[in-house]
Parts: structure tokens; C-alpha cells; sequence
């Protein structure tokens, strides 16, 4: 049976390959960005679909766990959210940051290096209809 520190560990390890191999970023073009914006297409597109259900996100409080490389994150504070993106690997919270700074939105996005399993947030802190993003878009990834 594995511990919780072997499974972070190992978790940690994976998420550092992947950083590696990603390499650099990109800034966001802005064709993305009114993609969801406008979320035409919400009934074919899993992540238009939950873009277009959150609405207006100006000014809202946004948690974006396991934020990996911060595609959602920067997406996100785009189009107005105040947005706390959190990764368990340091390496693409690195790229994250990145992006951040490319798409003009660092100050927007609270990056946190933890595991999301020993949350230091406090409870009530984000809204509530911001928390699915991450799970749909978990869940309908192909």
C-alpha cells in the first residue's frame, strides 16, 4: 500500500516530465479568448458550455486546481476573473507564471505551489459556480 507522501512524490515526478516536455508557452491568442467569450458553439464543446454557464466572471473569486501550465487560468482572468490557480509542480506553475506575464494577466492570478488535497484556503472563499470548471473540463477532456 502507498503513502500519501509516495503518492505525491511520484505525482511530483510525473508533473516535472511533463513540464519539461511542454518546454515553453505562448501568450493566448485573442481569437481564444473571444472563442469564450462568445461561446457560440457551447452544445458541441464541453469547455464552451461550462465558460458560457459561469457568465459574467468579472471580478469573481476563482479557484483553477491543478492549473498545470495555466491554459484555463490565463483564460480566465481575460475575461475578468480574479482567479487562484493551484499545482502540485512547481515546474509548471513556472510556466503558468509565463504565461501570465505573456497574456498581460499576472496580476490577476494568485499562483500557489500545494496539493490541493491540503488546501490552505479558507472555506466560502470562491464561488461557488467558478469550482466545476476544472472537474468538467477533467471530465470531458478526450
Amino acid at each position: 500500500m502507498t503513502s500519501h507522501v509516495d503518492h505525491r512524490y511520484s505525482e511530483s515526478a510525473y508533473q516535472a516530465e511533463r513540464a519539461a516536455k511542454i518546454g515553453d508557452v505562448g501568450p493566448t491568442p485573442e481569437y481564444i479568448i473571444e472563442r469564450y467569450r462568445r461561446c457560440r458553439l457551447w452544445r458541441l464543446f464541453p469547455k464552451e458550455f461550462v465558460f458560457k454557464r459561469l457568465g459574467d466572471i468579472t471580478g469573481k473569486e476563482i479557484l483553477d486546481f491543478g492549473c498545470g501550465e495555466g491554459v484555463i487560468s490565463t483564460q480566465l482572468a481575460r475575461l475578468g476573473g480574479r482567479v487562484t490557480a493551484i499545482d502540485i509542480s512547481p515546474q509548471l506553475i513556472d510556466l503558468a507564471k509565463r504565461r501570465a506575464d505573456l497574456d498581460g494577466v499576472r496580476d490577476c492570478i494568485n499562483f500557489v505551489v500545494a496539493d490541493i488535497t491540503e488546501s490552505p484556503f479558507p472555506k466560502n472563499k470562491f464561488d461557488p459556480s467558478s469550482a466545476v470548471v476544472r472537474c468538467i473540463t477533467w471530465i470531458c477532456a478526450p
